[in-house]
């Protein structure tokens, strides 16, 4: 199945962005078995960063579901993924998902980042005084926007 997985994938991701939600979450399912029992190739990996550049928040929604499946499947070859450049892609789905406009990609992702710190607790530390900040800057413009807002 690994001389296959690229085409699949890339087949199933285009599938995930029908609006058929029954065709859509069929290709979800069938992409994260694909991701989980085949081998780890850092093609898979780009693919998926590619996929959450598109502008469909339904595939980026599903796309973040994928990274979970990804790290906890693959995590266990740390070196691998380190060297061929997958951790970095991986890191680059994390960091777009955490910012991403659409809550519910970002609540999604809120989940896989843990995931991702478990297995990379350096490349994760950065992020969490990102997060952190983020966290703060949304509660400070809704405090002034109520404040504004009382105030009138």
């Amino acid at each position: 199945m690994d001389p296959f997985a690229d085409n699949l994938l890339a087949n199933l991701l285009k599938m995930v962005q029908s609006t058929k939600k029954i065709v859509a979450q069929a290709a979800a399912n069938s992409a994260n078995a694909l991701l989980q029992h085949c081998s780890y190739h850092a093609r898979l990996v780009t693919q998926l960063w590619h996929a959450m550049e598109e502008k469909n928040i339904q595939l980026r929604t599903y796309t973040i579901g994928f990274v979970k499946t990804v790290i906890q499947s693959h995590g266990d070859r740390r070196d691998a993924m380190e060297r061929t450049g997958g951790v970095e892609s991986l890191e680059k789905c994390v960091r777009k998902g955490l910012t991403d406009a659409a809550p519910k990609v970002r609540e999604g992702c809120r989940e896989v980042f843990w995931t991702f710190y478990e297995v990379w607790p350096d490349r994760g530390e950065k992020y969490v005084n990102f997060v952190t900040t983020i966290f703060i800057i949304v509660l400070n413009t809704k405090f002034n926007l109520v404040k504004i807002c009382v105030g009138f």
